[in-house]
Formats: C-alpha cells, structure tokens, sequence
C-alpha cells in the first residue's frame, strides 16, 4: 500500500523568499573569503558551492514559523543584512590571512629584494616573495588542520545563532574590527622578527668588518649575505611556523564569534 510522501517546510515553495535569504547568506560567504572565494576560481564554481551550502543549511535550519514575506522595502533591508553577514565572516577570513603578506613585506625589505613581487591570486594584487611563500604554507596548514571544516562549521552556526532576516548590527562591531586589524598587524610584525633580527645583526657584523678591514667591499658581500641569511631562517622557521598558524586560526575563529555576536548571536 502506497503512503503519501509528507512535505516538508524547507521544499515547500512557499517558503522562496527564505530560500532566497539563505542562498544570499552563503553567496557572501564566498565572495572575499581567500579559501573558497579565491580570484582564480571560476564564477560558476563558487556561485555553485554557495547553492550547495544553502541547499545544506535550508534541510539544517528550516524556517521555525511561515515565511511570507514578500519583495519590498522590508525585504530589501533582509537582502541586504543576510549579504553583509557572509561578507563579514569572509572579511574576517581575508584579513588574518593577510598575516603572511605584512610579514613577507617586511622580511624581504630587510632582505634587499623588497622591489619583487608576484601576482597573489588569492587577493588579485602584488605581493612580495617570502609572502607567497608564507601563504602557501599558511593555506596547506589551513587545510591539514581540517580549518575549511571549522570554518563552514562557523558559518553554519551563524544560522542557528543569528535567524535568517533576523540580522541586527550592533556598536561594538567597529570595537572588534578594530581589535582584529591590531592583532593581524602585531602577529605580522611578530613573524617578521625573526628574520628582521638576523638582517639587524648581519649588517651590525658587516660594520665591525668593515671598521676592521678598511679594504672590505661590503656592499658586494653585505647584500648576497644578507638574503642566504633571510632565506636560511626563513626555511628553518617553518617548524614553528606551524604553532603560530594554529594561533592565527584559532585567533582567526574567535574574532568570527565576536563578529556573529555583534550581530544578533
């Protein structure tokens, strides 16, 4: 005997005006997010998995109560809110990932190849060498720390925490922006450190040297000198480049929950 197949909120067509909030949520979320919404992956792909993610958090988190409203001012202003609240968990993404490319400015002014860069396709601009590199690192440790889950896991709870059309933005969101661009700066100028007393110490020895041996061609010794040294501790760093990309992301993290409770959760 064959029973009838109950339908459920959430495949209800009714209920389109949320489907289409969610599906915005999870667009913004892709937008600056340099892990999923990178420059060289193609439009398609990332409006596909933004589809796949909605479809997910719509079976997740149904509507509670009917969902009628529909397009107007009102609706608008949801639009709006629902698109800010991805945009802001992939900013907050794009900015701790900028860890890397302050240090890697700075590591490679102090190593004399500050003029080079190369094209970041993760940001669309100029970055220097050791900053590519340090991305790259940063990204595969990303991903070897299951952090692409933590942080779809993180974007799912904004569902939960913050309802669709129910986003609210609260004061003390320009408080953590503000604390989240000083702590992304001190961790780049942390990374750096390293690498920036290795070239303060090389050219404190090229002085001795040259006070000592009047006939010493510094600069044809100073400069080759100072990049071997730059690169060395730039590779032997990488073991404990690890920890510190583990406290990015956890940093990372916590920032996203201070975000989402900014606005409503």
């Amino acid at each position: 005997m064959l029973t009838s197949i109950p339908v459920f909120p959430q495949l209800n067509l009714q209920y389109w005006p949320y489907y289409l909030l969610v599906l915005v949520r999870s667009s913004g979320f892709f937008i600056l997010s340099p892990i999923f919404g990178r420059r060289n992956l193609p439009a398609q792909y990332r409006l596909g998995l933004a589809f796949i993610l909605a479809v997910m958090f719509i079976q997740l988190y149904p509507p509670a109560a009917p969902f009628t409203s529909e397009p107007g001012l009102t609706y608008i202003v949801m639009v709006t809110g629902e698109i800010l609240t991805g945009l802001i968990i992939s900013f907050v993404t794009m900015l701790f990932f900028a860890v890397p490319a302050i240090a890697g400015q700075m590591i490679d002014i102090q190593m004399g190849i500050g003029m080079g860069a190369v094209f970041d396709p993760a940001m669309g601009t100029q970055t220097t060498y050791s900053a590519q590199l340090l991305n790259i690192a940063m990204t595969v440790y990303f991903f070897l720390m299951d952090g692409h889950l933590m942080l779809i896991r993180i974007f799912g709870m904004t569902y939960e925490r913050i309802p669709v059309g129910q986003v609210g933005f609260d004061p003390r969101l320009a408080t953590v922006a503000m604390e989240s661009f000083y702590l992304v700066f001190s961790m780049g100028v942390t990374l750096a450190l390293p690498i920036v007393g290795s070239a303060f110490v090389s050219e404190v020895t090229m002085g001795i040297l040259m006070r000592a041996v009047p006939n010493f061609h510094a600069y044809m010794v100073g400069i080759p000198l100072k990049i071997i040294i730059g690169l060395v501790v730039l590779f032997a760093m990488q073991p404990f480049y690890i920890g510190f990309s583990e406290n990015i992301f956890e940093r990372m993290f916590q920032a996203m929950n201070n975000m989402i409770a900014g606005m409503g959760g």
